[in-house]
């Protein structure tokens, strides 16, 4: 039954590539005559083994770069460019002025597996401060 069920796949694969080949084949122009020959014969088909196995791997929500997050914070330990010093905090952006805040990393972290901290500054009071706040944000991989 798996030898017959093998040989029908193979046919219906056949079968496709045939009809998508006549597709392209009757769309092109011209008088030319086409001739196309295909040789399903089982003496040419090959047995898939019972024991092959594969992997697909599908990137869904960055599961790749670490996992489903239900927050999505893109370089969350702030050590995105390691080979720089100090690191970056891109995508972090900052929200108000320049002359307001002051951002930057450093080495201080608490944490021995993350050593990179976040360091900001607030550079004006309660009156001078811009009218929506000083601070830092994440926009995510797609926002949040």
């Amino acid at each position: 039954v798996r030898s017959h069920c093998s040989q029908m796949k193979h046919l219906l694969f056949l079968f496709s590539i045939l009809v998508t080949i006549a597709g392209f084949l009757a769309s092109t122009q011209g008088d030319e005559a086409v001739t196309l020959s295909v040789d399903a014969s089982p003496a040419l088909t090959k047995n898939i083994s019972s024991v092959m196995y594969g992997v697909f791997f599908e990137e869904i929500n960055h599961a790749g770069t670490g996992g489903l997050w239900a927050e999505l914070v893109s370089n969350r330990g702030f050590e995105a460019g390691r080979d720089t010093l100090p690191p970056t905090i891109e995508p972090w952006k900052i929200i108000g002025n320049k002359p307001s805040l002051n951002v930057s990393t450093d080495s201080s972290s608490c944490f021995a597996k993350n050593k990179v901290a976040l360091k900001v500054e607030v550079l004006c009071s309660e009156k001078t401060c811009p009218s929506g706040g000083v601070g830092v944000y994440n926009p995510g991989f797609w926002g949040m």
